[in-house]
């Protein structure tokens, strides 16, 4: 009775869990008029370089694409290159060894075994009679008859198993440039930080809007709760003066959707077809970033 009232409850917890709405934190950013939207992406350029960057994710992406715009090789300092939040520095290089482990093994076994049951049945036999009379005065003659069986049985067996193991273990390791070199009409992709992974709460703003609703609340740079920047320093050559980039942006509004506000589902493409049904965010950007949540314990 116990485990039957234990497995319902679970269930119940299960499917009251998988029905909690979700929620979207949205964060539009506005950056130090140094940087252009140009094909859906923001991008910083001068003479040498561009730097673009995508911020829609979860948490908000502020890795960056470095292209060289120049013939010959572009020197990415990274012992020089730090991403700010909130006025925390955070380093881009920390001297990190990365590894890469690959083991595979082979195992062969190979058992032999053998038996053999042997066995010896004898049996002995002995009668005797014996005449008197009985309880009623009557002549009466019993014959007692013994009977001995004597059995031998012996098993003998062997068995063996040979077992031959082959293992090759390979380890690569990789040290992090402290230098990366941006080769001529190329590009790579530094790896960063994410802005944010936590959602914000302020008492002018519902934490939980209703369906198909939102809520909003606007900042300026200098009341902004989040603030955060890539200070890049790059050079023409090894030896060359450092040259610095400071990408800056701001928080400039938070926006709390319900899951049905900001997503929308298609079923149909341009030309009226059914299709399978794909979802798309109505609010995104590369500007932009959102964190989601749910509503659990919530409730309206």
């Amino acid at each position: 009775m116990f485990v039957k009232q234990s497995v319902t409850l679970l269930a119940m917890l299960f499917i009251v869990c998988s029905c909690q709405p979700l929620y979207y934190q949205v964060y539009n950013t506005k950056n130090n008029n140094n940087i252009k939207t140009k094909n859906d992406v923001l991008v910083f350029e001068d003479s040498n370089c561009e730097v673009v960057y995508d911020l829609w994710a979860d948490g908000g992406n502020f890795s960056f694409k470095f292209f060289n715009k120049t013939n010959d090789n572009i020197y990415i300092h990274m012992d020089e290159t730090f991403c700010v939040k909130n006025g925390m520095a955070y380093n881009f290089f920390n001297n990190r060894i990365y590894s890469n482990s690959r083991y595979s093994s082979v195992s062969n076994s190979v058992g032999i075994s053998s038996s053999e049951t042997r066995s010896n049945n004898n049996s002995y036999s002995a009668s005797k009679s014996v005449t008197g009379y009985n309880a009623y005065d009557l002549l009466q003659t019993n014959k007692l008859i013994r009977t001995n069986n004597v059995g031998v049985s012996n098993t003998f067996g062997v068995s063996n198993t040979f077992t031959s193991t082959e293992a090759n273990a390979n380890s690569t390791s990789t040290i992090e440039e402290r230098i990366i070199i941006i080769p001529k009409k190329s590009a790579k992709i530094i790896y960063g930080f994410f802005i944010n992974k936590s959602v914000l709460n302020f008492n002018t703003l519902t934490k939980y809007p209703k369906k198909n609703n939102k809520s909003s609340i606007q900042f300026t740079k200098e009341n902004t709760p989040l603030s955060f920047s890539n200070l890049i320093s790059y050079s023409l050559s090894k030896d060359d003066e450092l040259i610095k980039i400071d990408n800056e942006f701001y928080v400039s509004e938070i926006t709390n959707y319900s899951s049905e506000e900001l997503i929308q589902a298609i079923n149909k493409d341009s030309n009226g077809r059914v299709i399978r049904p794909r979802r798309f965010f109505k609010e995104s950007g590369p500007n932009k970033f959102y964190v989601k949540y749910d509503g659990y314990m919530h409730y309206k």
